[in-house]
């Protein structure tokens, strides 16, 4: 169990500490699971992973499962099992790209690269601010999408992380889609003050629109009128995303936005 952990849940309200979402990744009342879902289950047995080297770093990542991030379908994010980093690495989201293309790894986005060129994919590496043991040269918050990604050197010494690979797609900028490897906190490291901790997968969210989406699984319609404390006031103005183009807005009735303009 994670210490000082902020619990605000909508999905339930229980007298106990624990909560979980996600669907049918929930699991009961303290049960913990070993997360094994992004890397190779033959490579790692589903147990924690010990590296000491880039180049042992850099062959994980072929095994990341990279995941088309749904802006109006909840889900529950895949995310690796704890990787235990003994020393220090340093590398940049080119040698991210480098090692993908090295293993002929392929995306399923949907854009083709010989019809437009805005398809050639973006490398970006993100990481949760004031990850401890995590060190960037240069850092830059993207507050549409909620990244802080690493621009240039990121070194992670001496610490735990889980990996999660994230196809954004980030229309109608150029390039149309990011591939981030968004690196996180291990699975019992604490959360930050604030946060909203998901028990499903142990992943933490600083914003409530992610934790609606990405934990309690709902749609972005049904989040653009939740708050913390439950359902927005009817009548209140509302605005959600359901492409990375196209959003729409309107008022919040009974929790839902009712979605009757088009905003973009």
């Amino acid at each position: 169990m994670r210490k000082n952990q902020v619990f605000i849940f909508v999905c339930c309200v229980v007298s106990s500490s624990y909560c979980t979402s996600c669907g049918d990744n929930a699991k009961a009342p303290g049960e913990r699971e070993e997360l094994s879902y992004g890397l190779d289950p033959a490579q790692s047995n589903g147990t924690q992973i010990t590296i000491s080297t880039r180049d042992e770093f850099l062959k994980l990542i072929p095994n990341v499962i990279w995941e088309k991030h749904s802006r109006n379908k909840g889900y529950c994010p895949k995310v690796s099992q704890d990787i235990i980093v003994q020393g220090e690495i340093t590398f940049t989201a080119k040698d991210i790209e480098d090692a993908l293309n090295a293993a002929n790894v392929a995306f399923a986005t949907g854009c083709d690269l010989d019809i437009s060129p805005s398809c050639k994919a973006d490398f970006r590496i993100a990481f949760e601010n004031q990850q401890n043991g995590i060190m960037c040269d240069e850092t830059d918050y993207d507050e549409t999408f909620r990244y802080h990604f690493c621009k240039k050197n990121i070194t992670i010494a001496n610490t735990s992380i889980r990996l999660r690979g994230v196809l954004e797609d980030s229309h109608p900028s150029y390039p149309f889609f990011w591939h981030i490897l968004d690196i996180r906190s291990s699975s019992t490291a604490s959360c930050d003050k604030g946060q909203f901790l998901c028990s499903a997968n142990n992943l933490c969210w600083s914003s409530f629109a992610d934790y609606c989406h990405l934990c309690l699984a709902y749609e972005t319609d049904r989040c653009a009128c939740l708050s913390p404390a439950g359902n927005v006031t009817d009548g209140v103005a509302c605005s959600f995303w359901v492409e990375a183009d196209v959003q729409y807005s309107g008022k919040c009735i009974q929790g839902v936005c009712d979605g009757q303009n088009l905003a973009y």
